[in-house]
Formats: structure tokens, sequence, C-alpha cells
């Protein structure tokens, strides 16, 4: 099922800036019908196209953001946490490399989930 695009005013309320040079921001709409809360609710997590056109500006001059959102994958959030934890064990005397730690963690992971397959079948 598709998600349907929602158009409505919101005014932003607050804004706070990120290690990697990006912002988070914050926003209140007008009151909205049920239907108008599932529609924007459904775009949660969703990388959405957002333009912010000033109510009593109408001519406002458009600044464009170029650089685009970093989607990682799954696979690669997970790759990037495990590089962050062996930081973590490298400070603590871990004398392993980055492929060794990341290729044991990920097979512990692969047969803890093989471990909750059902085999009775």
């Amino acid at each position: 099922m598709s998600k349907s695009a929602i158009r409505l005013e919101v005014q932003l309320t607050g804004f706070s800036s990120r290690a990697d040079g990006s912002l988070g921001f914050r926003g209140v709409t007008p009151e909205m019908t049920a239907g108008e809360k599932v529609s924007l609710m459904e775009l949660q997590g969703l990388l959405v196209e957002a333009l912010f056109i000033p109510k009593d500006e109408k001519d406002a001059e458009l600044v464009e953001v170029e650089h685009q959102m970093d989607c990682k994958t799954p696979s690669q959030r997970l790759r990037g946490v495990l590089f962050i934890y062996f930081k973590e064990q490298q400070k603590k005397g871990l004398k392993e490399t980055f492929d060794t730690f990341y290729a044991r963690h990920v097979e512990k992971l692969i047969e803890y989930v093989k471990s909750k397959i059902d085999t009775d079948k």
C-alpha cells in the first residue's frame, strides 16, 4: 500500500544541531482530522522531500540544499555500530583487527538467529 503525500501548514518551534552537521527540528501542526494525522504519521521514518515557504512571503528566495540524506542500509548501520564497539574494546586492550572482530561478531549474531529457527517443521 503506497503512502499519501500531505500538504499542511507547520510552525517550526525548535532546532538542534547534530554532530554530523545536520539539524533536527520540531514543529507544530494545526488541528487535524484522524485521517490527516494517519497520513502524516505514516511518513515517520521515511525519506521525504520538504519545502518550507514563509506563509506571508510567497516570493521568498529559494535556498536549495544540494546534499542528500545519508540513508544507510541496516547492514551498513550494523557495521558502523560494531566499529564503534570495536574502538571501545581496543581501548580496553583488544588486540585484533576490525575485520576479525567484525567476522567474529557477525558469526555470533548468525548463530543466535539460527538458534531461534524452529527446526521441528
